[in-house]
């Protein structure tokens, strides 16, 4: 294990533990792997069979990143002596891995998403290597500046993290109003193409268009149009309608008959049932009665 293992984990003094090791396997050579993104310390050991040792060197290591980083260590003995180095290698990485967001589909309407989206995470490392990285969901609130964020984590143990920003709606506008091209042509009826304008609202990505629907066909007392509104994410409303009454064809008249007596003239005719009025008008001309003109 690492002396920053024992220390943070084991709350124990490493020395005391290789102490008790040796005193347990006195014949067994003892090695140690670090690996970890901060500064190692290495203090240097030796043996000396005669006088004894005096000292031996430490040293530290901050950099640069490398998979066979090593230090050089000497120990003097008691009479003056110093050893030939000795050199201890090691792998060493201190820089979190690079990050890379990846949305799982593009936007669905004008670069906003409407509805939940899954995001996955890569990375590289050039030294030792990715472990791991997370994925993500973002499925709200609404927001024009969105984000979700994910990491990586290198086998140094170092984390990288990146935000993936978006614009989300999920939220359907709403209808708030319907506007005809004008007036009933007459008695709250229109006679000819009605055109309907429909409107909306929506708080969060705005209003992309609203139906215009048109009628001229058929005749109906309760005729309706229904138009919907879509946002720019690309949500549509509920629809909503418009009511009127409709009416394009002319009143007709039939069966109709003139009986002439005694300078008296008598006119019969049968009207439809949406005649409102009829007018007859009777015109003279200078040798001969023109027939009477009915119109309704």
């Amino acid at each position: 294990a690492t002396f920053d293992v024992s220390m943070r984990f084991l709350l124990e003094d490493p020395w005391k533990r290789l102490q008790a090791l040796r005193e347990r396997i006195p014949n067994i050579c003892f090695q140690m792997l670090l690996r970890a993104s901060n500064a190692v310390g290495y203090t240097a050991s030796g043996s000396d069979a005669m006088s004894g040792i005096s000292s031996c060197t430490s040293a530290t290591y901050s950099g640069p990143d490398s998979g066979s980083a090593s230090v050089n260590a000497t120990c003097t003995d008691v009479a003056g002596n110093v050893s030939a180095p000795k050199a201890t290698t090691f792998e060493y990485d201190a820089t979190p891995p690079s990050v890379s967001p990846s949305p799982a589909r593009a936007a669905d309407a004008n670069d906003w998403y409407n509805h939940a989206v899954a995001v996955s995470f890569s990375g590289s490392d050039s030294v030792s290597g990715l472990a791991g990285c997370t994925s993500a969901t973002y499925s709200g609130p609404d927001s024009g500046s969105a984000s979700v964020s994910g990491s990586c984590t290198d086998k140094a143990g170092n984390t990288g993290s990146a935000p993936f920003g978006l614009k989300y709606d999920a939220t359907p506008p709403a209808v708030t109003g319907e506007t005809p091209d004008r007036q009933p042509d007459a008695n709250g009826f229109y006679n000819h193409k009605l055109t309907i304008t429909f409107a909306g609202s929506d708080a969060t990505s705005g209003i992309a268009s609203c139906d215009t629907p048109s009628y001229d066909k058929p005749n109906d007392a309760t005729a309706s149009l229904s138009g919907r509104c879509t946002d720019n994410a690309g949500n549509q409303s509920a629809p909503a309608s418009f009511s009127f009454k409709y009416d394009s064809s002319p009143p007709k008249l039939s069966g109709l008959q003139v009986t002439s007596l005694d300078k008296a003239a008598t006119l019969s005719w049968q009207a439809s049932s949406d005649v409102a009025k009829v007018t007859v008008t009777r015109t003279r001309k200078r040798f001969l009665m023109s027939p009477p003109i009915v119109t309704c």
